[in-house]
């Protein structure tokens, strides 16, 4: 049977979209008969994946790391590891020695870690393939070492927001000639948005190795004991917020002048509660004033099943037009009406400009006034069952 390694520092059960990604990918590669050398950092959550391990895949749990990376968390995708310490002159030169000293992140430490495991135990010479997802990006700082070591195998580096050319963070001095190295030996990069091309083809990497294909998210039934009051209109968000990216100030403020107009709007949001309050915090709102029903994360089959009885969803869009929302995906699968704030996705979708006052009259108008809508069109080029044909195509390609 032929093995393809796929190294990822998420996977399923985690609440992430990189996680829902990978398992869509191991899932189509064990569909197509490969076996599947599965590499992720060691973590509790991963034993019932060991408990229910099928011939056809093999979980490898890489130890993280000693020195700078002790344990994995949601947060690790973050160079500044002492964000959460005073800023007084001593913590900011170490900071800045950190962003000298460790590339790309702390994960760099799993990484190698991973690279080290993969050698000593051969995988590489047993495989023929080999995807590495990102981000992080050191997930390919791996491929590119194993890369090097065995030239039989094809490289496919998987990126879901590009790094060197993101404008969402803070970009160093040497991020594109380091990232640009790595990749010199790539045989194939994937992206979910053809936005995204330049990020790479400035990278030094050519066009025709560059494969747009949306992400691998499988869809999930589940079920759900969330009450919801069908006498109201119910707008849901299902996500994390981020300053700058993805703020919800806007789109709040908006809520809660459409709900003088339109009382029975009522919003339910799903993520991060300390950040939410943060935002109203700062933005001086009451949250009692806001119609507002605020949850905890919930798992991606029970986020749809309650997306399902929703009228509205929400989608804040990235500032950037590099990225896509991984939620629109799942957002699809619960077959409900899109409103879309800020940079236009696509037509299909309402769509509004991210300022409270259009926010508040284009909630009032769905509100009072729905009408029908279509998504079969973006359903199929988001369609699971296409794009991992896609994703397999490129693995046979350079394999037949």
């Amino acid at each position: 049977m032929k093995r393809v390694m796929v190294i990822s520092y998420w996977y399923y059960p985690e609440n992430v979209a990189r996680a829902f990604h990978v398992k869509g990918i191991v899932s189509s590669l064990i569909q197509e008969g490969y076996h599947v050398e599965l590499i992720i950092p060691r973590n509790n959550m991963y034993q019932e994946i060991d408990a229910r391990e099928s011939d056809n895949i093999t979980v490898h749990q890489v130890k993280p790391g000693i020195l700078l990376h002790k344990e994995k968390n949601r947060w690790d995708v973050n160079k500044n590891i002492l964000n959460n310490s005073q800023s007084n002159f001593l913590i900011k030169g170490l900071k800045k020695l950190y962003d000298v000293l460790v590339w790309p992140d702390r994960t760099v430490e799993w990484a190698i870690n991973a690279y080290r495991y993969v050698k000593k135990n051969k995988l590489h010479i047993n495989s023929e393939a080999m995807v590495t997802v990102g981000l992080p990006v050191s997930t390919h700082i791996t491929g590119h070492l194993l890369k090097k070591d065995a030239s039989h195998l094809k490289w496919i580096a998987d990126y879901g927001d590009p790094f060197s050319y993101n404008p969402d963070r803070e970009i160093r001095k040497y991020d594109k000639f380091l990232e640009s190295k790595i990749l010199k030996n790539v045989d194939s990069i994937v992206i979910p948005t053809e936005n995204a091309v330049d990020c790479y083809t400035n990278l030094g990497v050519n066009r025709s190795e560059i494969h747009v294909i949306p992400q691998l998210f499988e869809e999930q039934q589940g079920e759900s004991s969330y009450k919801i009051d069908k006498e109201k209109f119910n707008i849901m968000y299902a996500g994390s917020f981020y300053r700058g990216i993805r703020s919800p100030v806007e789109f709040i403020h908006g809520l809660v002048l459409a709900s003088k107009k339109n009382p029975k709007l009522h919003f339910h949001y799903f993520g991060n509660v300390n950040a939410l309050e943060e935002f109203l915090e700062m933005e001086g709102l009451d949250i009692k004033t806001i119609p507002i029903t605020v949850n905890t994360f919930k798992d991606r089959s029970e986020i749809i099943s309650i997306m399902k009885n929703m009228d509205l969803l929400i989608n804040l869009n990235n500032k950037s037009t590099s990225q896509i929302p991984s939620k629109i995906i799942d957002y699809l699968y619960a077959d409900t009406r899109i409103l879309n704030v800020g940079s236009n996705l696509t037509e299909l979708f309402d769509n509004v400009d991210n300022e409270k006052e259009k926010i508040a009259k284009k909630l009032v108008e769905i509100s009072k006034a729905p009408s029908n809508f279509d998504y079969s069109e973006l359903k199929r080029f988001y369609s699971y069952n296409v794009n991992s044909s896609k994703y397999n195509s490129i693995l046979q390609k350079g394999n037949s």
